[in-house]
C-alpha cells in the first residue's frame, strides 16, 4: 500500500499534470498519482482541490481522513458492486454454528497474538522479569485452550468469549506495564471513553482508529458488510465485523509499534501529549502513523506464505469470504509467530 501523509497545518493538496501536490509553508512536494494507493490527512488545517478528489475516484485512489485523536472519519472511494449474495450469507451464518466457529477463532488468533508478543518481549529478557512474562504467557495459552470446550451457538457463547477475552486482556496488559517505564504512568489499559492521560494508552487508542480504518476499506471492497460482524455485537457506533478483524491484528501491528516505541525512547512518548488538548502532539502523530504504515508493509510468516502484514489482512478478509459462501472447507484465522 503506497500512501501520501498530509499531516501539516496549512497545507494545499491538488492536482497538476499527473502529480498530486502538496503546498506548505515549509516547502512544496509533488507524487505522481500512479504511485499512491491513498492519501490520508490528519489534520483540519488543510485544502484539497475537487479536482484532485475527482481524479482519485477515476483512478480507485482513496482519500482517508482521520481525527486528531486517530479515529476513522471518513473516507472517499469510488462505488464498488455490492456482492449481495455475500452479505446474505454473512448475515445467515451469524444465526448457524458457522458465525460460533469464526467467533471462537477470532478470540483464539486475539489472545495466542497477545501471547505470542509477550513471547518475543521475553526474548530481550533475563532473570524473574522474564519468568514472570513467560508465566503470563502460558497462562494466556491456556484460556485460548478453553475455547474448544464451548459449543457452536453462538447466543450461548458470546458471554463467555468475552470473558475469556478479558481475563486474557488483563493478565496481557498487567503483564505490559509491568515492563514499561514507570514515568510513562502506564498501570492498565484505558480505552478512548475512559479518558487517558498517559501517552501509552492514548498512542494505543490513536494507533487502533488507524487500523480501524485500514481495515474497513479492506472489508467493504472485500463485498462484505462492515456493519454485521461475529464476536461484537451489532451497534450503530461501531462497524462490528470492521472491530472482529481488528482483533486479529491489534498485538501484531499497534502493540508491538507503541510498546517498542515506549522501551526504546519513553522520552519521545513523555513529550508527544499536548497539554492543552490531551491528545497527540502533530509531530508525533506522524511519527506514530509512519512506524504503523511501516509495520504493516513488513513481511511476515503465516500459513505458510511470507508477505506483508497488509497483504495477510486482505488474505484473511478473502478467505472469510470464501468461507462464508461455501467454497472452502475452514477459515484459519491469522495467528504471528514469535
Amino acid at each position: 500500500m503506497r500512501r501520501l501523509i498530509i499531516n501539516g497545518y496549512g497545507a494545499f493538496v491538488g492536482y497538476k499534470k499527473g502529480l498530486v501536490t502538496v503546498k506548505k509553508k515549509d516547502g512544496n512536494e509533488s507524487v505522481p498519482l500512479g504511485n499512491l494507493d491513498q492519501i490520508v490527512i490528519t489534520t483540519s488545517g488543510a485544502a484539497i482541490s475537487s479536482k484532485l478528489i475527482r481524479t482519485c475516484l477515476k483512478n480507485k485512489v482513496e482519500i482517508s481522513i482521520l481525527s486528531s485523536s486517530g479515529r476513522p472519519l471518513g473516507k472517499v472511494f469510488s462505488i464498488t458492486k455490492s456482492h449481495v449474495k455475500l452479505r446474505l450469507a454473512q448475515i445467515e451464518a451469524r444465526r448457524t454454528s458457522k458465525g460460533a466457529r469464526i467467533a471462537k477463532k477470532i478470540i483464539y488468533s486475539k489472545i495466542r497474538g497477545q501471547s505470542n508478543f509477550l513471547k518475543s518481549l521475553a526474548k530481550n529478557r533475563t532473570g524473574e522479569s522474564k519468568d514472570n512474562i513467560l508465566k503470563t504467557s502460558e497462562r494466556i495459552d491456556q484460556l485460548s485452550s478453553q475455547l474448544q470446550e464451548l459449543p457452536d451457538e453462538l447466543s450461548e457463547i458470546r458471554q463467555r468469549l468475552v470473558s475469556i477475552e478479558a481475563d486474557a486482556a488483563r493478565a496481557y496488559w498487567d503483564s505490559i506495564a509491568g515492563i514499561l517505564p514507570a514515568e510513562l504512568g502506564f498501570s492498565a489499559r484505558k480505552k478512548r471513553f475512559e479518558g487517558p492521560k498517559d501517552p501509552v494508552n492514548i498512542s494505543l487508542n490513536y494507533g487502533y482508529g488507524v487500523l480501524a480504518s485500514e481495515v474497513y476499506t479492506l472489508v467493504e471492497y472485500s463485498g462484505l458488510d462492515p456493519w454485521f460482524g461475529f464476536l461484537h455485537e451489532d451497534s450503530c457506533r461501531r462497524p462490528a465485523l470492521v472491530y472482529d478483524i481488528m482483533e486479529l491484528f491489534r498485538a501484531a501491528v499497534v502493540d508491538r509499534v507503541v510498546v517498542t516505541l515506549a522501551l526504546r525512547s519513553p522520552n519521545t512518548l513523555l513529550k508527544a501529549i499536548d497539554a492543552t488538548s490531551g491528545r497527540l502532539e502533530r509531530d508525533f502523530r506522524g511519527t506514530l502513523l509512519k512506524e504503523i504504515f511501516e509495520r504493516l508493509e513488513q513481511g511476515v510468516s503465516f500459513g505458510g506464505q511470507q508477505k506483508p502484514i497488509y497483504a495477510h489482512m486482505l488474505s484473511q478478509i478473502r478467505e472469510l469470504a470464501r468461507y462464508l459462501l461455501d467454497h472452502s472447507h475452514d477459515w484459519k484465522a491469522f495467528v504471528l509467530g514469535w
